[in-house]
């Protein structure tokens, strides 16, 4: 007895199901891969910014000039590396020119240390921007051989600021104060002997 017709005609249709199910998963894999690196360097250039904003609003006392200021910012933010705490000669360039500008309040513009015109003594606020650009794919780039479709480099960025000014307005009123018992117990734990 002979095979039907039908199984003839449906040879060869499992390769393609793996053909087509090969770039799906390649497409997730680099989803996973190159959207993970992303959030790692987004969070290692956050914490570069935070170190940035906290280091210069250590040193706007109002007697020092703004150039000590920045500079502290901008070698806080060196110690903190990106793309996974390696390379380098491959970190984004930061240039106190764009990541580093001040300000007297947060309803005002920060400017950078060339142009404040307010009084040294009235500068409260520091904010630092880094980015990183040409961030590449390692799979996503694979896609780029089907036709029309370009995945490039990403840039990933973040800022921070930070403040000299207390956080609280009053006194902080304590969440529970520990009192002494004024009776102590004859024996240690209170249990009676017999």
């Amino acid at each position: 007895m002979s095979l039907p017709r039908i199984h003839e005609r449906q040879r060869g249709a499992v390769a393609i199901i793996v053909g087509l199910m090969i770039v799906v998963l390649v497409g997730f894999i680099g989803l996973a891969l190159d959207l993970g690196k992303l959030y790692v360097s987004k969070s290692e250039l956050q914490n570069r910014a935070d170190s940035c904003a906290l280091a210069a609003a250590r040193d706007l006392t109002g007697a020092t000039p703004l150039t000590v200021s920045e500079a502290a910012g901008l070698t806080a933010a060196a110690r903190n590396l990106v793309l996974f705490q390696g390379n380098l000669e491959k970190q984004p360039n930061i240039t106190s020119a764009e990541t580093v500008t001040y300000s007297d309040s947060l309803a005002d513009p920060f400017l950078d240390k060339n142009s404040v015109t307010y009084a040294l003594n009235t500068i409260k606020y520091v904010k630092c921007d880094v980015s990183r650009g040409n961030i590449a794919n390692w799979f996503a780039q694979v896609l780029n051989a089907i036709p029309g479709i370009h995945i490039g480099a990403n840039t990933v960025g973040a800022f921070a600021v930070a403040t000299t000014t207390s956080a609280q307005t009053t006194c902080a009123i304590p969440v529970y104060i520990c009192r002494p018992d004024t009776a102590t117990p004859a024996v240690p734990g209170g249990y009676t002997i017999g």
